[in-house]
């Protein structure tokens, strides 16, 4: 892959991860903010709602590849289960151990999760797409 076809690929996953993440990060302010969802539940709850957005954004337009077999989507799930628990790990600490409010648990896991993300989808998940 030359340089070019990377820049515009980080892109495409910025824009993807972008969406998914403020949507992630939107759901779950509003379940814990204001309906008062236990943090960790409200977590998991936008967790499976930015899945779907992040699978089929990178699978169709990030790594150009439509061929959606059950071992892509098992590794894809793999990964964001990492990344959800990588997140519930700043949300437990951040919250419950430190007390900071839900405002500052999604900095985490808006610029320190997406890029290693991006990194094993690349490498594992994606590592034969024509985008890759």
């Amino acid at each position: 892959m030359n340089r070019l076809n990377l820049i515009k690929q980080l892109f495409r996953f910025g824009v993807v991860g972008g969406v998914s993440t403020l949507l992630n990060s939107a759901i779950f302010l509003i379940l814990v903010d204001s309906l008062e969802v236990q943090p960790l539940l409200g977590n998991l709850i936008a967790f499976l709602c930015a899945f779907l957005v992040s699978y089929f954004g990178h699978s169709s337009w990030t790594f150009q590849d439509n061929q959606h077999s059950k071992e892509r989507i098992s590794k894809f799930l793999v990964i964001s289960l990492m990344g959800l628990l990588i997140n519930s790990g700043f949300v437990w600490i951040l919250m419950h151990v430190l007390a900071y409010s839900a405002y500052i648990a999604i900095l985490p896991m808006i610029f320190l999760t997406p890029p290693l993300v991006f990194v094993i989808n690349k490498a594992w998940v994606f590592k034969s797409s024509p985008a890759t």
